[in-house]
């Protein structure tokens, strides 16, 4: 969370992105906390590597999209030729199709590794190939709203975390 942070600031408060950091490690949170919810609802069993490995791991598959749209974004939000209205659809077809293909390539090799026989192992791929996949959708379609917001606090130069002033 801290490092989330840390990284997207800047000296200029106005150009600073420590608020997209912290929401960016919340959504992903939130995320990984609602597909093991999904898990536990369809009856998928939980142990010690679910409980422990999981979150971390697939908070590090998260918040690497997350980086990865930001900076993009970051790139696109400074492009003064792209009309500021385009500019989010913009990063997204920079970025989408990395995004895309690495969650797809995740959620691929969780769920063949779900057919080994072996059932704490598959638990855990069975979960992780959910959470990936909520990561996924967090990524593409909330996380991007928060940038466009994150925009126009930049055009308007308010501040980083206290956008109000």
């Amino acid at each position: 969370l801290a490092y989330a942070c840390l990284t997207m600031l800047r000296w200029d408060c106005a150009k600073s992105q420590g608020a997209v950091g912290l929401a960016g490690v919340l959504l992903v949170a939130l995320s990984v906390a609602a597909g093991l919810g999904l898990c536990s609802l369809i009856g998928i069993s939980f142990n010690a590597a679910t409980t422990q490995v999981l979150p971390f791991l697939a908070l590090g598959v998260g918040v690497d999209d997350v980086f990865l749209l930001a900076h993009a974004f970051s790139e696109t939000g400074q492009n003064k030729r792209i009309p500021f209205e385009d500019r989010t659809g913009e990063c997204l077809k920079r970025t989408g199709a990395s995004v895309a293909l690495t969650s797809i390539s995740n959620v691929t090799a969780f769920f063949m590794a779900a057919l080994i026989p072996i059932p704490a192992l598959r638990a855990f791929s069975l979960q992780a190939a959910v959470v990936v996949v909520f990561n996924f959708a967090m990524v593409l379609l909330i996380f991007p709203a928060i940038l466009s917001m994150d925009l126009y606090r930049r055009e308007d130069r308010r501040l980083d975390i206290f956008c109000c002033f």
